[in-house]
């Protein structure tokens, strides 16, 4: 698989404004465009600078609008790559399992790819798991790069690659080991390269999702219904208002529905509105509507009246917006239950409550599947109710006899013929009744019609009715059989007895009931489809429904669909809309009018490229055709917020236009929550000793003393709504993602599971339509200019966040930082003091406690690095973190979120422990959150002067990633004895803390159900048990069984903290107590394994702490911090002083120059840590290659004598030693051999071991 090229993108169609009658040529696809630029071509700011030109205000044709705008959005496209690729660390991401070129399109790069679990589903700051969609741009290639520049690298083979099919994702959804099947198109041919017989790997690593703007780019150039844009976008650049051929909108005549919703609005919102349905029952041309208002004018409201009234007089309409949460609220304010209604886009981003996804439209296609299955599905349903009211009698007999005939002709059938028609009528009425309600919830009524959908109604209620009758009444057998008798059989029982009323009423209902299923059922058979196939139902609901809700995007969708003509297109949040995009519904066939509803004080839609942006590209329709001067509908009036909340953006922003409404004036309006003036309708906070601080990636900024200071109000409006029956919600917003996401885990997360304490934390732009009671802005106090949306430095943002609250509005910030961001905050500054809005937050005493708790933890995390901290000294429990987790941890790019895990770390050291684990934590296996990652931890028992319970941290992760870990702990926990689990599950609980247990050496711990562990990872049987399978299968680099763990100590924080560098370094590690066994035994020892079971760690541990017991004895020692004994319990570990110089002479001898070479530095390293309590950095910088012998010990004799005191331990090859131990002799043994004797007298030879050298490979054998 080649890099992608270097070719430049082609130039655009002409930009001339002369009007083409036809549609142009088939131009290039956007993603063929992407897949021809290269990686500096990406990372080129200026590779359409000269080609983007300022997108006009009046336009000399159609062809001159359309093509004004696609350089631009190739710019913008090639900045929103250019901006993920910059950092792409935490970014979903996949192995390849296989990839196949499909047999249907052999030649056009189109491949079927299997990848195994995702990686980083929920990114840096994601709500939602991803998972692959339609136009998302992959990476594909050998290896998974944080930045682009791993793409540059000698030998890196990727290409890009774009979804071109849904995603099929297997059952079990949420399992860890799911694999997920798409379908992509790849800029080059994907050439699968092997490597020792091995296919190398592959990866899939997610860029940006390209829909949006691929729709867009498809719109520029379809030209179709153009006559909107035709009208809109003519020389004049307005549209005539009113038409000359239409009657005077005074002499309409309305519905009688829409007069009865008109005394609900106010005089302008029912000028909207009159006048919309005016120019929609125009035949003769085109209209474009705007409405205008601020927030809380009741924009939404008026849209909702509007799209019903127009529902009712048979119009349809195609209501989208730009963003998804802005669709759900209008169609959940537009009476959503009606069958004519249908929400189009992606439920997961819609955030839909369980009454809204009754009319989304996968929703609805599951449900008609289900009614229109042949042999499961309505008509089954129907027909098997009239044969059972039909001839019941009949089918009881069949069952009696077929019964008899099973257990014997003499045996008597026990079930009557009333418990039979009970059972059996509740059977069939349940699935019919579910049949009928997806019949009248999920059609419209103009195709059941309205006779069929009242007889159904009726239908509902007489079985419902028979079922009561028939289950409460004591009716017999023999009646049942007459009651379900043909009628004239029925008729003649009737006239021989008197009939009681219970049984009468039974016979009318069964009558009327099968009439009713008849006549409906032959009507409906004639107008419901029977296919259950989804992409069939999902058109015939887009078809046949008169109301369709949508994003713009999604729109595009519409345009592949046989629809209806459509009557009317209204688009919310218009302002908010690019005007580019706006061309996706306006090009529907057939749809004449169309309302745009906005504001001209809110932003634009958000532009990436300086380029693009500096063009206008984010300019809406909205705003062009307010600076014509074309009409308006004004909303003025606003019904949310108390004016002391609005006064400020009524000002500032509307030029005090907006008029508040009698109910905001109202003295029951007004809502005091909190105590004190502070907590009234509008303050402005100071906080000014907050701390900013990046994130992980450093692409946004947090303030965690403003973040418990939101903690500490949110707890307090708590404690006064607690009890109250009255629903209250709180919005908190900040423009900074890292801000967000530190609310989210700390505020909101507590309080998401109360039903009426509502607590949302979202962006300015998430929060655009929304309302709460009370809005808290929190503003993290930065100098900065603009947040992840340009919120600070943006008034059009800010004014936003400013206009979302009903009765309280309060405003967190360093006012001195934040007036130096511009005139705008200086202004609101300046006003809440004139007003008398300004509060230092240190007048209120519990933010005070908070704000000094929370710099005192933000201290006890600086406090780490200090190698005298009390929180070691404290520790109650020995910690032991793992080699995953130590690369894990270093992986770490905050090192605020490095301090964090280490704190909470300390924390448990101390006998902390949370009131309440995650909630996916198991029996063993403990998960500790620290933001959006967790510490995986479980309790062992350690052996030391006694054996000891233990903290074991097994590594750092993302949530997606910890089903593997947890499966292989338990794997490892099935093979251990019951005794020795029940001894990690023992808890001792002193006061608030837990402290560790301890037994005393002589009782024995068991650990393993085989007494030798080594049999465990040696064996080679065919697994025995889950436990063995785990070990057997596990390369020994990933078995957990055998991984390396080192003790928590201020020396190890000091150097996990600080190592930022991204080299590891050796530090002392933990050892097992059949590893301990061998180090302290005295005499010779012979040690068998298998390659990587920790032998080398053995003998390496064996001479260091031979090192450490010498140069304690020779040197003295005093009392500090650092963990220098392999046994010593924490807190009683020494530092060494120095008083004199003593050597020990201890030789370790290796085949692998690579090894010695490792084996030496490892041992440097212990013995710098122990003399300082930091490992050295310098030993690790030498690259671990084969390096001979003559090279690696130019400074070690050839001989056992007269070696350098400072080479001990002496660490050296075999043929090293073999060298020194013939020069240490009187006569050479090697002398015997003439190749050598000759070199080693040869004037070149530097060397007996040069000349050793270069004949050791050929004489090993020999030897």
């Amino acid at each position: 698989m080649a890099s992608t090229s270097g070719t430049k993108p082609t130039d655009e169609p002409s930009t001339s404004g002369t009007e083409e009658t036809d549609e142009p040529s088939s131009p290039k696809d956007l993603i063929e465009h992407v897949f021809s630029w290269s990686i500096e071509d990406i990372f080129n700011d200026d590779l359409y600078k000269n080609k983007v030109e300022t997108i006009p205000k009046r336009f000399e044709s159609v062809q001159h609008f359309l093509s004004s705008y696609t350089m631009s959005l190739l710019e913008e496209t090639r900045m929103e790559i250019c901006a993920q690729m910059e950092f792409m660390s935490g970014v979903p991401h996949a192995e390849v399992i296989s990839v196949e070129e499909s047999k249907l399109h052999v030649g056009s790069f189109l491949y079927c790819v299997e990848v195994n679990s995702w990686r980083n589903r929920y990114g840096v700051y994601d709500k939602e798991p991803y998972s692959p969609k339609p136009l998302d741009l992959f990476i594909l290639g050998d290896t998974v790069p944080e930045v682009a520049s791993d793409l540059q690298r000698f030998g890196s083979s990727w290409s890009l690659a774009s979804v071109v099919e849904d995603v099929k994702e297997s059952d079990s959804v949420g399992d860890e080991d799911r694999l997920l099947y798409f379908q992509v198109k790849t800029s080059k041919p994907i050439k699968i390269e092997m490597n020792d017989g091995m296919r190398n790997s592959l990866f899939v690593v997610f860029l940006v999702n390209l829909a949006t703007n691929t729709r867009t780019w498809k719109a520029l150039h379809m030209f179709r219904n153009l006559n909107i844009i035709k009208d809109v976008l003519c020389a004049n650049s307005t549209v005539k208002e009113n038409c000359g051929l239409c009657s005077a909108p005074v002499d309409r005549i309305w519905d009688g529905k829409v007069d009865s919703q008109l005394p609900a609005l106010n005089e302008s919102q029912r000028a909207a509105i009159l006048g919309t349905i005016s120019a929609v029952q125009c035949n003769h041309r085109s209209s474009v509507k705007l409405f205008w208002g601020p927030p809380g004018t009741g924009k939404t409201k008026t849209i909702s009246i509007l799209l019903y009234s127009l529902l009712s007089m048979n119009y349809r309409t195609l209501a989208c917006s730009p963003k998804n949460i802005a669709v759900a609220e209008l169609a959940f304010r537009s009476g959503y239950s009606l069958g004519d209604f249908l929400l189009f886009g992606n439920m997961n981003r819609l955030e839909l409550c369980d009454d809204l996804g009754k009319i989304y439209v996968d929703y609805r296609v599951d449900c008609l599947v289900e009614c229109f299955a042949p042999l499961t599905g309505w008509k089954k349903h129907f027909d098997s109710m009239v044969d059972f009211l039909e001839d019941c009698a009949s089918q009881y007999c069949l069952l009696s006899d077929h019964v008899k005939e099973e257990i014997g002709s003499n045996s008597e059938v026990h079930a009557s013929l009333f418990k039979f028609a009970k059972d059996r009528f509740r059977a069939l009425a349940v699935p019919l009744k579910r049949s009928i309600r997806i019949i009248c919830t999920h059609l419209p009524k103009r195709l059941i019609l309205l006779d069929n959908f009242e007889k159904m109604v009726t239908l509902c209620g007489l079985l419902e009715s028979f079922e009561i009758l028939l289950s409460q009444s004591q009716v017999t057998d023999k009646e049942l059989e007459e009651l379900f008798a043909p009628q004239e059989n029925y008729i003649e029982a009737q006239e021989s007895r008197a009939f009681n009323y219970i049984s009468a009423t039974l016979q009318k209902m069964r009558i009327e009931s099968v009439q009713v299923l008849r006549s409906v059922g032959h009507s409906l058979g004639g107008r419901l489809p029977s296919s259950t196939n989804r992409s069939f139902l999902t058109e015939f609901c887009l078809k046949n429904s008169s109301l369709i809700f949508s994003t713009v995007s999604s729109s595009y969708n519409l345009h592949v669909v046989d629809l209806e003509p459509l009557d009317l297109l209204v688009i919310d949040e218009a302002d908010q809309l690019k005007e580019c995009e706006s061309v996706i519904p306006m090009q529907l066939e057939a749809i004449r009018h169309v309302v745009l509803v906005g504001d001209e004080c809110h932003p634009r839609a958000r532009v990436r490229s300086r380029v693009s942006d500096e063009a206008d590209f984010g300019r809406s329709l909205f705003e062009r055709l307010g600076l014509f001067g074309h009409s308006e509908d004004v909303l003025n009036m606003q019904y949310i917020m108390r004016p002391e909340i609005s006064s400020f953006p009524n000002r500032k922003f509307y030029k005090d236009q907006i008029i508040d409404a009698p109910s905001v004036l109202c003295e029951n309006y007004q809502k005091n929550y909190l105590p004190g003036p502070m907590y009234g309708p509008y303050s402005f906070i100071n906080i000014s000793n907050g701390r900013e601080e990046p994130d992980e990636a450093g692409h946004s900024i947090k303030n965690m003393v403003e973040v418990t200071v939101v903690m500490a109000i949110v707890r307090n409006l708590y404690k006064a709504w607690e009890g109250s029956k009255h629903s209250f919600s709180i919005g908190i917003i900040s423009p900074y993602a890292a801000q967000v996401a530190a609310l989210e885990n700390t505020v909101s997360q507590k309080y998401e599971k109360l039903k009426d304490f509502i607590v949302k934390v979202m962006s300015a732009d998430e929060f655009h339509g929304g309302e709460e009671d009370v809005i808290i802005i929190s503003t993290v106090g930065s100098n900065h200019s603009g947040g992840s949306d340009g919120f600070l430095s943006n008034p059009q943002r800010t004014n936003v966040a400013l206009t979302r609250a009903r009765h309280c509005l309060w405003i967190l910030g360093n006012d001195k930082k934040l007036s130096k961001i511009g005139s705008f905050w200086e202004d609101l500054i300046r006003d809440a003091k004139h007003r008398k809005c300004f509060y230092n937050a240190d007048e209120d005493e519990e933010l005070v406690k908070a704000m000094i708790k929370a710099n005192k933890e933000l201290d006890q995390l600086d406090d780490l690095l200090n190698e005298d901290s009390m929180l070691f000294k404290s520790a109650l429990w020995k910690v032991l973190f793992s080699n995953n987790f130590r690369k894990s941890f270093g992986k770490l790019k905050s090192s605020q979120t490095q301090k964090s895990v280490v704190n909470l770390l300390v924390k448990l050291s101390n006998g902390w422990h949370p009131k309440k684990l995650c909630d996916n934590s198991v029996q063993f296996v403990k998960q500790y959150k620290v933001g959006r990652i967790y510490i995986i931890s479980s309790v062992d028992v350690a052996k030391y002067s006694c054996y000891t319970q233990v903290l074991k941290i097994w590594d750092i992760l993302p949530l997606e990633e910890i089903p593997k870990i947890v499966k292989s702990l338990d794997s490892i926990f099935s093979i251990c004895t019951d005794d020795y689990l029940n001894l990690c599950k023992m808890e001792h609980i002193k006061g608030d803390l837990v402290v560790p247990i301890t037994w005393r050496i002589d009782e024995g711990v068991v650990r393993y159900k085989n007494t030798n562990s080594a049999d465990l990872v040696n064996s080679s049987s065919d697994g025995v048990s889950e436990g063995r399978c785990y070990i057997e299968n596990s390369k020994v680099r990933d078995s957990l069984l055998l991984m390396k763990f080192y003790s928590l100590s201020a020396g190890l924080v000091n150097h996990l903290l600080p190592g930022s560098d991204g080299k590891e370094l050796d530090l002392p590690f933990e050892v097992t107590d059949q590893e301990l066994d061998i180090i302290l035994f005295p005499r010779s020892t012979f040690i068998l394994g298998r390659s990587g079971t920790g032998k080398t760690t053995v003998l390496t541990m064996k001479l260091f702490q031979k090192e450490q017991q010498h140069y304690f004895s020779s040197t003295g020692f005093v009392e500090a911090m650092g963990d220098i004994s392999l046994s010593a319990p924490t807190g009683s570990v020494c530092r060494v002083v120095e008083t004199k110089a003593t050597v020990l002479r201890q030789l370790f001898v290796t085949v692998s120059p690579k090894l010695c070479s490792a084996v030496k530095n490892q041992i440097s390293n212990l013995k710098s840590f122990i003399s300082s309590g930091r490992a050295s950095p310098e030993h690790n910088s030498i690259e671990l290659r084969d390096v001979g012998d003559a090279v690696q010990y130019r400074d070690i004799p050839d001989s056992l004598r007269d070696i350098p005191p400072e080479s001990f331990p002496l660490v050296i090859t075999f043929q090293k030693f073999l060298t020194m131990l013939d020069g240490s002799t009187g006569i050479s043994y090697f002398d015997r051999f003439s190749d050598i004797r000759e070199l080693s007298q040869s004037k070149i030879a530097a060397s007996r071991s040069f000349a050793f050298a270069c004949s050791y490979k050929n004489k090993r054998g020999q030897l």
